[in-house]
């Protein structure tokens, strides 16, 4: 089987699909990872195959924050239509044309959700959808968080079950469907009709070609648990969902670390890890990452700041604070007593399986969601960007190594869970779902 993985977002969303697509291939199929050339070298250094294509913009315009304000819901809309329908469109579709044979099956993750859909369309592909996190799995009794002011559970419940969250998507959702109907017929598609555009964007319009595949366990994400027998018309079908766990990365020594880190936190035990994901494009890091720093001289703790950009580092920093451009968390975390970061799910599941109190200060995407959810497994606060202050700062910080220190059984038992559904035991399930579906499916036509 030729297996196509489309891909674009940042590093976060990447690297799980390296680690399946190695999987897949571990079995005998050809894996084609389709992105941007800057993802060339990574991909290719795993052995998996790429294909490069022009979604180094869709990629860019993912990590790329302006400040840390709350979008607007106009301005969520305005973003999903350049991220997810313009810029990935066109070199997605031409990509699966170029490499399309008899035996393919697509395989794309949320950011291309709207363009896999069509793609699989135009192509007459059977397709899997990758969920990295439950923010893809949108549902009237429970639907996920999407912005800081939690807009869809404000509306009265009486008014979701009534399908109010599907309405929404078919209605508001015009600003970024106006834009996928327009590529749609240049690509000789038709256009979908307002009544089909939630089934179209949740991925089950056709049910016998398309599936879910989530790359995380289901204690993670609570709703499934209760969707089948509280599901309301138009959730998503459990039929078509497979959940499997974190895809973590292989666990490395502590003496993989460099001599300067070892060195440091031989001098400096337990720092407190500040980091905001490997794709974010911002100015304002820097002020972030001063105010992180002064908090923790006020409580007197270490501190080590992890960023890709070494313009993000204040200047004349005291001698309990390190500066990483790039290192691991798999092989950090462990030693860290507290990690504060913009919740995103690959460095979650890394902070849950070494037992680390997590402090959550969500940006964009599936943040907000991942962080309401780490705070109700109790492992972990939020801290909004408009309150990133020395003094509120302090106080979650100080409140959450005190929970850590007081019941540590509660860290111990979700490392356990994590460990045990992740890794490797989740990739089996992946590759196990993705053979299942892809040869039932041809069993049909």
């Amino acid at each position: 089987m030729r297996i196509l993985i489309g891909v674009i977002g940042t590093g976060g969303d990447l690297y799980p699909c390296i680690t399946l697509a190695k999987g897949l291939q571990a079995r005998g199929h050809e894996v084609i990872i389709i992105s941007g050339q800057a993802y060339r070298e990574a991909v290719e250094a795993a052995g998996v195959l790429f294909h490069g294509t022009g979604l180094d913009a869709a990629n860019i315009r993912t990590s790329q924050i302006t400040d840390a304000r709350p979008l607007t819901t106009k301005e969520i809309l305005q973003d999903v239509a350049e991220r997810m329908v313009n810029l990935p469109f066109a070199p997605l579709l031409d990509a699966v044309q170029a490499l399309v044979n008899d035996d393919t099956l697509l395989m794309y993750n949320l950011g291309l959700q709207l363009a896999g859909g069509s793609a699989s369309e135009k192509f007459n592909l059977p397709a899997i959808h990758i969920d990295l996190a439950p923010i893809g799995l949108q549902s009237n009794a429970e639907p996920p968080r999407v912005s800081a002011d939690d807009v869809l559970y404000k509306i009265p419940t009486f008014l979701r079950k009534m399908g109010i969250v599907t309405f929404l998507t078919n209605t508001v959702g015009r600003a970024y469907f106006k834009p996928l109907d327009k590529w749609r017929v240049q690509y000789g598609l038709p256009k979908i009709p307002v009544c089909r555009r939630y089934e179209y964007i949740n991925s089950f319009d056709m049910p016998e070609r398309k599936q879910i595949l989530c790359l995380f366990p289901e204690w993670f994400a609570k709703p499934i648990h209760n969707w089948s027998a509280n599901r309301l018309p138009y959730d998503l079908p459990l039929q078509i969902i497979k959940t499997t766990g974190f895809m973590l990365p292989q666990q490395a020594s502590h003496q993989t670390l460099s001599l300067e880190v070892k060195a440091f936190l031989e001098k400096y035990p337990r720092p407190v890890l500040f980091t905001f994901g490997t794709g974010m494009l911002w100015d304002g890091m820097k002020d972030f990452f001063q105010v992180s720093v002064n908090a923790c001289q006020q409580l007197n703790l270490p501190v080590i700041l992890l960023s890709r950009n070494s313009n993000d580092f204040p200047a004349d920093l005291p001698a309990n604070v390190l500066c990483v451009n790039f290192l691991g968390l798999e092989t950090l975390l462990p030693q860290v007593g507290l990690i504060v970061y913009h919740g995103g799910v690959g460095t979650m599941a890394c902070a849950l399986a070494a037992q680390v109190p997590h402090l959550v200060v969500p940006f964009r995407h599936d943040q907000f969601d991942n962080a309401t959810r780490i705070c109700n497994l109790g492992v972990g606060d939020e801290l909004a960007t408009t309150d990133y202050t020395v003094e509120n700062l302090a106080n979650k910080i100080a409140a959450r190594l005190k929970d850590a220190k007081q019941n540590p059984e509660k860290y111990t038992r979700l490392a356990e869970l994590t460990q045990q559904s992740g890794g490797a035991h989740a990739v089996e399930k992946a590759c196990d779902f993705v053979e299942k579906f892809y040869r039932e499916y041809k069993q049909k036509t």
